[in-house]
């Protein structure tokens, strides 16, 4: 699981804030095209040597003379074994034929074929700063400038407008962009697939709304492609998803997408044969928006319990009925100000979310909105009503008492390190994450006077 969250920084500052989150020497000149990615290098094959030697040194430290001794000495035996020449071979030969043979096989074994629910296994919490409402009415301007902010960028990587990511001197595939809108994991026995957003045939001019479990599509777009202005947003979530969702929905079929991923495969497909219509809704949707409600009581301050909202939703009797974790960008606006993402990163790397979000806080502290009202044709904002069984109503309960073990055996506390950071870590050519896993490592042997793994 992945948290991006500095409390001291009064907002998030584009392009320059996300080099110094992630630790890259970025910099963005000209205009991003996609249509040039097919000249940049492939992603390089290793040597078998290279892919030996390699393994021979993470094997080093986690084990004693003897067991590495037997190591090196397997090693070497496959080195020059035919087995690995041809093993090679087809390497080789994949590296041809794709333009990252990697690219699959990482998603699929990192994400897709992981049967444990998204919720903190898999999805990236990241936190907004603080934002400045406390009533309804300040969570619905906020959730309106976040969609208008989201579908400006949006309209950006269509267009082809993004600025172009460079590490030092050479240009980054920027490819993973147009991936993140109108996209949706789709939970499939032993293993998931993607539906792509960039790959449907018409762009998709609606999102979804959840509201106390409650599910509504929004139109965001009018017939000539005009995003809704601000005053537009409002109302629709003001006169038709608000007095739509004053009482809690007691079947909320989105909380079972929290659930193992082969026991929502299995409902999701029986779902789906008397739903496809509402089904296809939410999965062509843009992104998700979800208005929560106020957390209960807790031990967590507040920038705890937005993390915890972020991750999990804190439990049913919060807001994890009111999530559909399938969906790659889920928006979580609070009613105080605090404000998140919920994100799948199996379509697109967590540093593409951190640059959008850098844009969203971008906008909303310039104030740079659209109000003026789109004209043109714009469909109804209703509610997606789901058929469903006495069956489905179990299985529902049962992903509710599931997330709740989940919600409950899930500690978190956000604090800030400032005697270092990044800067001095890479200096002596550690990862920063790499620094971090040993810290924990370390930690827990203190602790257990054992390692962990």
């Amino acid at each position: 699981m992945d948290l991006v969250y500095s409390p001291k920084r009064k907002r998030f500052t584009g392009n320059n804030s996300f080099a110094k989150l992630f630790g890259r020497n970025l910099k963005t000149v000209i205009k991003a095209n996609y249509m040039t990615y097919s000249n940049l290098p492939k992603y390089p094959i290793p040597l078998l040597h290279n892919t030996v030697t390699k393994f021979m040194a993470f094997a080093r430290p986690l084990q004693n003379d003897v067991e590495y001794s037997e190591t090196v000495e397997v090693a070497n035996k496959f080195l020059q074994s035919e087995k690995a020449h041809e093993l090679q071979a087809l390497l080789e030969k994949r590296g041809d034929e794709m333009s990252n043979w990697l690219t699959s096989w990482w998603i699929d074994e990192t994400y897709l074929s992981k049967r444990n629910p998204l919720p903190l296994y898999s999805s990236t919490a990241l936190l907004f700063p603080k934002f400045d409402y406390s009533n309804l009415d300040g969570q619905l301007e906020i959730a309106a400038k976040i969609i208008q902010s989201s579908l400006k960028y949006y309209l950006k990587i269509v267009k082809n407008e993004l600025p172009q990511q460079k590490f030092d001197n050479s240009l980054l595939c920027m490819n993973q962009f147009r991936k993140i809108f109108g996209t949706t994991r789709i939970p499939e026995t032993g293993k998931d697939n993607i539906l792509y957003g960039c790959d449907k045939k018409s762009q998709p001019k609606h999102i979804i709304i959840l509201r106390k479990g409650h599910i509504f599509r929004l139109p965001v777009f009018d017939g000539n492609g005009k995003a809704l202005s601000i005053k537009q947003l409002i109302n629709e979530m003001k006169m038709h998803i608000v007095p739509q969702s004053e009482e809690y929905n007691l079947n909320p079929i989105g909380v079972i997408s929290s659930d193992q991923r082969d026991i929502w495969a299995d409902i999701y497909a029986k779902l789906k044969e008397k739903n496809s219509d509402e089904i296809k809704i939410i999965e062509d949707s843009l992104f998700a928006i979800c208005l929560d409600q106020k957390m209960t009581k807790s031990e967590y301050d507040d920038t705890d319990n937005q993390a915890l909202q972020c991750f999990h939703g804190g439990g049913c009797h919060n807001n994890s009925i009111n999530r559909w974790f399938d969906k790659t960008i889920q928006y979580i606006v609070g009613t105080d100000g605090h404000c998140g993402m919920t994100y799948d990163c199996s379509p697109s790397e967590v540093s593409i979310a951190a640059t959008l979000m850098d844009f969203i806080c971008h906008e909303i502290k310039n104030n740079d909105f659209d109000h003026n009202d789109a004209s043109g044709t714009i469909k109804p904002t209703v509610p997606i009503r789901f058929s469903i069984s006495e069956t489905d109503k179990d299985y529902i309960l049962q992903s509710k008492r599931n997330i709740d073990r989940i919600a409950s055996d899930t500690d978190i506390k956000i604090f800030t390190f400032e005697h270092f950071g990044r800067d001095l870590i890479q200096k002596y050519n550690i990862s920063p994450n790499s620094f971090i896993q040993i810290g924990m490592e370390i930690a827990y042997y203190r602790m257990y006077g054992k390692e962990a793994c």
